[in-house]
């Protein structure tokens, strides 16, 4: 689990919030995807559209609250007390970024698992989220450069995302679908 530094904010349309992208940090452990993840969330193959990326599952996640900073997530192979540290040194960071209102958060995510800090009160919606599975999934890709690759995971409120983006989600689905041939030959 790596801390991040790149394309991270927060989600919403106008006033109304809808998720996260936890960002990346141009390091092998953001370049791998999030396969782990979907699999700690009992995120399943099979569906299009939103209902594809919806968690399932719930890891067993920790919570942290100190000086205002709330945070919380999981790990799938640290020892106990391991996320404490790592909402230690989240907690120092806070306000280091300073470029805009929707970078107010500091996250780490990896193949072992996700931990966001933020003191700001969408954080807490989005582990309502999760307790309630109203969240689903998602990874964003790019490249930056010419031979870097990223992927940051996004993390959505399935009952606040907007139609539109609901909608292109499902057609990105069905022409993956119609473009994907089982003989080799698409």
């Amino acid at each position: 689990m790596r801390p991040t530094v790149f394309g991270k904010g927060w989600l919403h349309d106008g006033e109304i919030f809808y998720g996260i992208e936890l960002g990346y940090d141009m390091q092998v452990e953001h370049q791998g995807g999030i396969g782990e993840m979907r699999r700690e969330f009992g995120i399943a193959p099979g569906e299009v559209g939103l209902e594809s990326r919806a968690v399932r599952r719930i890891p067993r996640v920790e919570e942290f609250e100190r000086d205002g900073a709330y945070g919380f997530g999981y790990s799938s192979t640290m020892p106990d007390g391991w996320l404490e540290v790592v909402f230690d040194d989240g907690v120092g960071k806070l306000g280091w970024g300073g470029r805009s209102p929707d970078d107010d958060f500091v996250a780490y995510w990896g193949p072992d698992g996700l931990f966001v800090i933020s003191a700001n009160p969408r954080l807490r919606l989005l582990h309502d989220a999760l307790v309630g599975l109203d969240l689903a999934v998602l990874a964003k890709h790019g490249t930056s450069g010419q031979m870097s690759v990223w992927c940051t995971p996004v993390l959505l409120v399935k009952s606040a995302v907007p139609a539109g983006l609901r909608d292109d989600l499902l057609r990105s689905d069905v022409l993956a679908m119609e473009n994907f041939s089982t003989d080799g030959k698409s």
